[in-house]
């Protein structure tokens, strides 16, 4: 894993390894107080935890994520794709932009159990609105999408089941709202379409809501990490 120096993007190459510069990174983020980054998805009308300019959000938004620093220096990574990186660099290789920022972007936590229920209590709405506008339609690539759902985020050691858990849910339901996306369904008129589209945008908030927690759940009392 490489990481430049603070005067460039931060570049990670998976498969070249060089733990000295990414030393140096970390080294400096310490000199500057930041005590660990936060996980902020982003979407249109939907970059609530990541801190401002709005140029700051923008990129976030067209990233679809961010990281924010906790504590010390208000700093956020976004990612940036490479539009002339081959299709193995692109698998093997991304991009972290390092931007200054208004403020940590803080937002207060949910706890797991909250957005747990959240989530399950917003997809059972969804389906029912779908179900009573008639405009749930199967699809291949949603049966190859479910028969290819196996096993659990790779999270940090440690890292509470139930976290892993919602993690893995939350991160199915994006995949099917994405598909579900594609297209209108089977709708017929523009009420059943702005019915339908309002539904998965509010499950899909609810879904990044719920997937942001879980992967932040190892930073809520940041007093541990000091």
């Amino acid at each position: 894993m490489l990481v430049t120096s603070a005067s460039a993007p931060v570049v990670f190459h998976v498969d070249e390894p060089d733990p000295d510069a990414f030393a140096h990174s970390i080294q400096r983020w310490r000199r500057q107080g930041v005590t660990g980054w936060r996980y902020a998805p982003a979407a249109p009308g939907d970059a609530a935890g990541v801190p401002g300019p709005g140029s700051v959000r923008s990129a976030a938004i067209d990233a679809g994520s961010a990281l924010v620093s906790v504590d010390g220096a208000s700093l956020a990574l976004i990612p940036l794709a490479d539009a002339d990186a081959t299709e193995l660099q692109a698998r093997n290789t991304f991009t972290l932009r390092e931007f200054a920022t208004d403020d940590h972007g803080a937002i207060a936590p949910e706890s797991l159990a909250d957005v747990d229920r959240t989530l399950l209590t917003t997809l059972t709405e969804s389906i029912t609105t779908l179900e009573q506008l008639d405009v749930a339609r199967w699809r291949d690539d949603v049966r190859d999408l479910l028969s290819g759902w196996s096993g659990e985020p790779a999270m940090p050691p440690g890292t509470d089941h139930r976290a892993i858990s919602i993690a893995a849910r939350s991160q199915r339901v994006l995949e099917l709202v994405d598909l579900a996306n594609d297209d209108h369904g089977g709708s017929r008129t523009s009420r059943e379409i702005g019915e339908r589209a309002s539904a998965l945008r509010e499950l899909s908030r609810t879904a990044r809501a719920a997937h942001a927690a879980a992967w932040n759940t190892g930073l809520r009392d940041t007093g541990t990490r000091r």
